[in-house]
């Protein structure tokens, strides 16, 4: 995804703080367009936060919770449900089964301040 969903993140959050309206609506249409974008979904690596669907369902959730209109989860969540876990995907947070396991939960948690997602 070449990091568009976590820096439309962080644009978001500047743009509330700073009370840009505009420059939040473009992050969360970069954000919108990147989800859709079949070519950039293909280059996660798996199911956990860091380069997985885990990370995109987490970060989608953010950004819809604080999005001036209406960003469907649904798609990502099926996406991270569809997503198989490597035979050897590691217990860890990141990149292993704990942090996609987090992720599908479907609740924002404590967690995503260690991700900077809020």
């Amino acid at each position: 995804m070449l990091g568009t969903p976590g820096i439309a993140r962080a644009q978001q959050l500047a743009a509330r703080v700073l009370g840009d309206i505009g420059r939040q609506r473009k992050a969360e249409t970069a954000f919108a367009v990147s989800v859709r974008d079949r070519a950039q979904l293909n280059r996660l690596t798996g199911r956990g936060l860091c380069h997985g669907t885990g990370g995109l369902v987490a970060t989608g959730r953010r950004i819809a919770a604080d999005a001036l209109t209406s960003i469907p989860l649904t798609p990502l969540l099926n996406l991270h449900r569809q997503a198989p876990a490597a035979p050897d995907e590691p217990p860890g947070f990141l990149d292993g089964t704990a942090g996609a396991t987090l992720t599908a939960v479907g609740v924002a948690t404590c967690w995503d301040a260690c991700l900077l997602l809020c």
